[in-house]
């Protein structure tokens, strides 16, 4: 039933495969030299991402953006950086069945080329969703196979990886407990974080797991009030941050870096004032402020760091189609 709802609710990022328009023929377009701490955003149904100066004001746009025939971008989903400020993309592409993470230069604007294209039968990329990279460079996706099979896995593709590349290890099968994973974050010692949207649990994984093996430890149960966690993300103590898109009670809910089993959460952000809509990822600021991706009306929600319970964002930016995933620059 979950599975199915989730499926569901993804109608809202649902997939446009019409690219935009083409701003440059160039390999690599560098724009601007962005700060630290700019806002990087998805829009799946338009296949480019929006770019946003650092600690915008209330009601801001994006600056500059990644799009075009160039750029590969096919429903972009999530996304992240590396140590060198390269941007790291999922996408999958329903019609075709064919997943595909792109790698593009630190400030690459406009319609261009890809650094790398990690695409192919070999991959095994199917709905590719969350990534991030670790501080050697390994690309690690959790992915979901497309119909029928639709199993549920954590690829690992060494640095540098490109084109029909097979992952350098794998976590899947019965033990693991991944039913459609979509946010992934690494803690200090690469111990590894998985939301899973289709069985309502947070999952952690050694730094070294790989194939069919246990979790160390499963956040779940009635007392943790996960419905549908989709993004996820540590602060620097290590406690965990999640967004819920739960049917009826949209929320970011924040657990302790020990929590484990059926544990209330330390603080859960929800309710009519802080508009939240179908929250699909969450990201942190150096300063410890929240920006959310509200996939349900193409907003970006700020709250302080300190908010908890019913309140409103101190800051709403205008995304551009249907938000997504979002990093903020390092």
């Amino acid at each position: 039933m979950l599975r199915r709802l989730f499926l569901g609710l993804l109608g809202a990022v649902s997939i446009g495969l019409a690219g935009c328009s083409s701003a440059s023929n160039q390999t690599i377009s560098i724009g601007p030299n962005f700060a630290t701490g700019s806002l990087y955003v998805t829009n799946s149904n338009i296949n480019s991402i929006s770019i946003f100066a650092p600690n915008a004001a209330n009601g801001s746009g994006p600056i500059n953006q990644i799009g075009g025939s160039n750029t590969g971008l096919t429903n972009p989903q999530y996304i992240a950086f590396d140590a060198t400020k390269r941007a790291y993309v999922s996408n999958y592409n329903t019609a075709a069945s064919a997943g595909s993470i792109t790698v593009y230069a630190s400030q690459a604007t406009g319609s261009v080329l890809p650094l790398a294209n990690i695409t192919g039968a070999t991959t095994t990329l199917g709905q590719a969703r969350g990534l991030t990279v670790d501080a050697t460079g390994n690309i690690y996706v959790a992915n979901v196979a497309f119909p029928p099979s639709l199993t549920s896995s954590i690829l690992v593709f060494p640095a540098g990886a490109s084109g029909s590349t097979p992952p350098a290890r794998s976590i899947s099968g019965a033990l693991t407990l991944l039913a459609f994973p979509t946010g992934i974050a690494l803690d200090h010692l690469a111990n590894l974080y998985v939301a899973n949207s289709a069985n309502a649990s947070l999952e952690v994984f050694a730094s070294t797991a790989t194939g069919n093996v246990a979790p160390t430890k499963v956040i779940s149960g009635t007392s943790t009030g996960l419905v549908v966690p989709a993004g996820l993300t540590l602060d620097a103590s290590g406690n965990i941050y999640v967004t819920d898109v739960g049917p009826g009670n949209p929320s970011i809910l924040v657990f302790a870096a020990s929590a484990s089993g059926s544990v209330a959460p330390m603080k859960v952000i929800a309710g009519p004032l802080t508009t939240l809509n179908n929250p699909s990822d969450v990201k942190l600021d150096a300063a410890g402020n929240i920006y959310v991706t509200n996939t349900g009306n193409g907003k970006i929600l700020v709250f302080s760091g300190a908010a908890s319970g019913n309140v409103a964002p101190t800051a709403v930016l205008n995304g551009v189609g249907n938000v997504v995933g979002l990093a903020l620059s390092p």
